[in-house]
């Protein structure tokens, strides 16, 4: 067993040595800057004109916007952005623009013929030629690029078939090679590309995220397919699949990338060492300490490891994983990313067992608002779901059944329902009814960005009769019902 580990251990530091780090190290993110997002939209019903819904990609996550219109049609906010990013305006289908800092960006449509109607321009001649390449790129790869993923999933799927067979590998290198033909040719005919390259690090990158921690695959692009040579202004530090770029993170397409490859070669590492990989402190730990050898690019593995917790500690909780908690605090040192570690702390130390529970306000169908007090001296058991959510929907099946084994604790719990995403009251209010939510049916009111703004769904927290913390990320309805000594039983024995 040591002699395969010592080997093992050879060829991981081997492979490290083949990844040289870029040359362009990013201390410091792009600054944040603005744009401007308006337009015009007809036959909007004036009593109802709706909203213009996009989510601006970050370093770190979606934030997702809602912008108004009004009863004429029109609309205009301005939002945060760094210096050029991905923005995904949900227009019955998701549609991918590329938004630098200082546009003023103009959207019409009509809205009973919106995908005939739809025009977005910019406020330069530049800036309006790289936003209708955007939507160029839409209509003409949209249906290339879903059957591409789904050639790309049933590898996952399917562990008999090779993600690195010639079929699958043909696909992604013409779907790469078409996506920068189309690039490369609107340039020549309308003029020049000042974000070229974005263009470009979307063709590479997008199609192969699904293949991350495929090695086999990537090796047959790099080598076999020579995928590079597609998009050869990317290739300035070596190979762009085996060379890291800290300043590509910015980009979605990369960002997702590298996120799948920092978790998949981590864990496969871990795997080899021991065999055990585990949602807790430990295994956690041993992922980062491996890191070191698998990853060299320090930018890298500290985003890797950062970004592992900001993720992870939504679905498992700050109490779990407080000493990996302690050892990124101890280890990561690139400034931005120290930054978002805190930002993480901070946003969920409130959640630590004990602590008494961020106050809320939530209203009711009729605009009613509940806060913490409302609910003093019973259990809250609240389940936090939204509208779409397949997970959610198929716990509310098992809510009949919960009441009933809690009906004699009845009036010590409290059972409130928080609609955390949705896109219409009336949307909410109709999936609740539909499926037969029984207890506090409510909602987040408009805008709120507090603590209980919560995108992971399903998340299930118990607060206390004097609302402190029991426990956040608590069993789900399934698990209640499964499980005759959990923790909502054990309290409701023991608490009075």
């Amino acid at each position: 067993m040591k002699r395969k580990k010592s080997m093992l251990m050879a060829a991981l530091m081997m492979a490290a040595a083949s990844l040289m780090p870029c040359k362009a190290q990013t201390e410091k993110l792009p600054p944040m800057g603005r744009f401007v997002l308006q337009g015009k939209v007809g036959n909007v019903n004036p009593e109802n004109p709706g909203k213009v819904r996009l989510a601006v990609c970050d370093i770190w996550d979606n934030e997702l916007f809602d912008i108004p219109i009004l009863a004429d049609g029109t609309f205009m906010k301005t939002l945060p952005i760094r210096e050029i990013q991905e923005v995904y305006l949900y227009m019955g289908n998701t549609i991918e623009l590329n938004v630098c800092a200082g546009d003023t960006i103009t959207l019409t449509y009509d809205n009973k013929r919106w995908k005939e109607t739809l025009d977005i321009s910019g406020h330069t001649p530049e800036r309006d030629r790289e936003l209708k390449l955007s939507m160029e790129l839409h209509h003409r790869m949209r249906e290339q690029q879903l059957e591409l993923h789904d050639a790309l999933r049933k590898p996952l799927r399917d562990p008999k078939l090779s993600a690195s067979d010639t079929t699958l590998m043909k696909q992604v290198v013409e779907y790469v090679k078409e996506y920068a033909r189309i690039v490369e040719e609107w340039e020549q005919t309308r003029g020049t590309l000042p974000n070229k390259e974005v263009f470009l690090i979307q063709a590479f990158f997008e199609p192969i995220n699904l293949l991350a921690g495929n090695a086999e695959a990537l090796s047959s692009l790099q080598y076999g397919w020579n995928l590079q040579e597609v998009v050869p202004s990317l290739v300035k530090n070596g190979s762009v699949i085996r060379t890291l770029h800290p300043q590509w993170l910015i980009h979605n397409d990369y960002r997702t990338f590298i996120q799948s490859y920092c978790e998949s070669v981590q864990t496969q590492a871990v795997i080899a060492f021991n065999g055990n990989v585990t949602s807790n402190n430990e295994s956690f730990i041993l992922r980062a300490k491996v890191g070191e050898l698998v990853i060299p690019d320090r930018i890298i593995r500290e985003y890797g490891l950062v970004d592992m917790l900001n993720m992870q500690i939504r679905y498992i909780g700050y109490d779990k994983l407080t000493e990996y908690v302690a050892y990124l605090d101890s280890t990561v040192t690139t400034p931005w990313i120290r930054e978002q570690l805190e930002t993480v702390k901070l946003a969920n130390s409130v959640w630590a067992v004990g602590k008494q529970a961020p106050e809320f306000d939530f209203v009711d169908a009729d605009g009613k608002h509940y806060t913490l007090a409302d609910f003093k001296g019973r259990f809250i058991y609240l389940d936090i779901w939204g509208v779409g959510c397949g997970p959610c929907y198929q716990e509310f099946k098992n809510i009949p059944a919960l009441h009933e084994k809690y009906k004699s604790h009845e009036d010590r719990i409290a059972y409130v329902y928080l609609c955390g995403y949705y896109s219409s009251k009336d949307v909410w209010l109709r999936t609740a009814k539909r499926h037969g939510l029984n207890g506090y049916n409510l909602a987040l009111p408009e805008g709120d960005k507090g603590h209980y703004n919560i995108n992971t769904f399903p998340t299930y927290i118990l607060i206390g009769p004097d609302g402190e913390i029991v426990e956040y990320n608590t069993a789900r309805p399934s698990e209640l019902l499964q499980d005759r000594k959990n923790l909502l039983d054990h309290v409701l024995e023991n608490v009075k």
